[in-house]
């Protein structure tokens, strides 16, 4: 019990730290322009003239190449006319300033202005993106290279079922420096790539960094929805929070990755379903809190591959499909530091294991809640277990765990007033809330799964 206090208080201490510096860095300064200052252009591609000053809704600009041309200064604002289609490309010819960024977006009533592509090149600063439709033509539908304190809030960012690249793409280069700073909020991911070419809704790359990926929709990838990527020779990206997104129906792959030299990084309050293998992985990345997230009607759940160390799995729900196969799977090489707490697993009255532990050094299990109507069955070493007791007996694993009905209310995944898991958790301060953002413990401890019970949401 000594040993295990001290890991859980070397890991809160951990956890505190690495939430401090996610939020006081990744956050871009959001300022406008004062009005005496900011010119606002005008493109309306039916009734626009590129002899036109711009400056009016009666003297529009009419192409995007005009745009692409022109020098904006700090604080100037480019607004493209509702129901609009452009066959361009935007590349963004100019960097604001941390006080007066510069602004594109949309006017008027109507679909949101289309685009083909929107390019952020040669590290551009300071720069928001709202309300554009991007479309996949020969690149990438959005791509921000080397760029930083670029907000993109309420966008569609449309793969069109191609496969020149991912839909969105966020990278940083040597010669520009690292991505630094982006905000993608409230925006719409969807049909990147086919299944002969698959590719990604949203990639990020290596040499990226304080990214945060926030309350958007994303489905129907080829490959994976989301991913956090680097190949083996680059730096990994680090500082990256996934939060609030909603991830389904990857045609080939899976809801969100992170995957290789991936560190120091959040996932959390995210949903991920139906997608064809899983939910949530985690490959060959390290120092990273996967937590409050809900994951169900995948092959595969949620996992833990390659060389994978230090990850904490804290307060999330796991629910099999039809054509669940695998719950949590843990196939680390070399897997020391990874936790696995006050998670619900929730079985599918098959044959195939809730919590699969295998090639795994020093992976902590313990404080879950196990239920399969048939029997809940656990995998260790390659060894099956039929009951909680026995794989406990065998492993010394989840000691404080329970093999019980958590008792969810149906499609919310909420707890019942009556269900087990209310205050059988273990406080962690790597977790201060819920899925809804409910401040955690309400009771004298945690709750274990996403949600921590409120009578009044029952």
């Amino acid at each position: 019990m000594i040993f295990r206090e001290m890991i859980n208080f070397c890991l809160k201490i951990k956890i505190v730290m690495l939430i401090a510096v996610l939020f006081f860095s990744v956050y871009p300064k959001y300022a406008v322009a004062n009005d005496d200052t900011r010119t606002v252009y005008y493109v309306n591609a039916t009734s626009g003239s590129d002899s036109n000053n711009g400056k009016s809704l009666e003297t529009p600009w009419r192409t995007i190449n005009k745009v692409n041309s022109t020098k904006f200064s700090p604080g100037d604002t480019v607004l493209f006319k509702c129901g609009n289609n452009w066959e361009e490309n935007l590349v963004i010819p100019s960097s604001g300033t941390s006080t007066k960024p510069i602004f594109f977006g949309s006017y008027g009533i109507g679909d949101y202005p289309q685009l083909y592509r929107v390019s952020l090149w040669a590290g551009k600063k300071y720069v928001r993106i709202s309300k554009l439709n991007m479309k996949m033509r020969e690149g990438a539908a959005l791509s921000i290279e080397s760029g930083e304190d670029i907000v993109i809030d309420d966008c569609i960012i449309d793969g069109d079922h191609k496969s020149y690249n991912h839909a969105a793409v966020i990278y940083g280069l040597t010669k520009y420096g690292w991505a630094n700073a982006i905000v993608i909020k409230n925006s719409k991911f969807k049909d990147a790539g086919t299944v002969e070419n698959p590719v990604c809704n949203l990639s990020i790359n290596g040499l990226s960094h304080n990214i945060l990926i926030a309350n958007n929709i994303s489905y129907n990838a080829s490959d994976n929805n989301m991913q956090a990527y680097s190949n083996k020779a680059e730096t990994g990206p680090y500082n990256v929070i996934f939060r609030g997104n909603e991830l389904y129906n990857s045609r080939k792959a899976h809801g969100l990755e992170i995957g290789w030299n991936v560190h120091n990084s959040v996932v959390e309050k995210n949903r991920c379903y139906g997608n064809k293998i899983c939910g949530l992985i985690v490959v060959n990345s390290h120092d990273n809190v996967i937590k409050n997230n809900i994951v169900y009607d995948n092959v595969e759940e949620m996992a833990c591959y390659g060389e994978s160390y230090n990850n904490l799995w804290l307060n999330n729900t796991i629910l099999f499909g039809d054509r669940t196969v695998k719950g949590m799977w843990f196939r680390a090489k070399h897997g020391a530091g990874n936790v696995f707490m006050n998670n619900i697993v929730v079985g599918n009255n098959s044959n195939f294991p809730e919590l699969i532990i295998n090639g795994a050094e020093e992976v902590e299990s313990d404080y879950n809640c196990f239920y399969d109507e048939k029997g809940t069955k656990f995998e260790y070493k390659n060894l099956i277990y039929t009951s909680l007791d026995s794989y406990q007996s065998m492993s010394n694993q989840d000691i404080h765990s329970i093999e019980k009905d958590p008792r969810l209310i149906d499609e919310k995944y909420d707890l019942k007033s009556n269900s087990p898991c209310i205050n059988a958790g273990i406080t962690h301060l790597g977790v201060l809330d819920d899925f809804r953002g409910i401040e955690r413990p309400q009771g004298v401890k945690y709750d274990i799964g996403a949600y921590e019970h409120v009578l009044k949401f029952e």
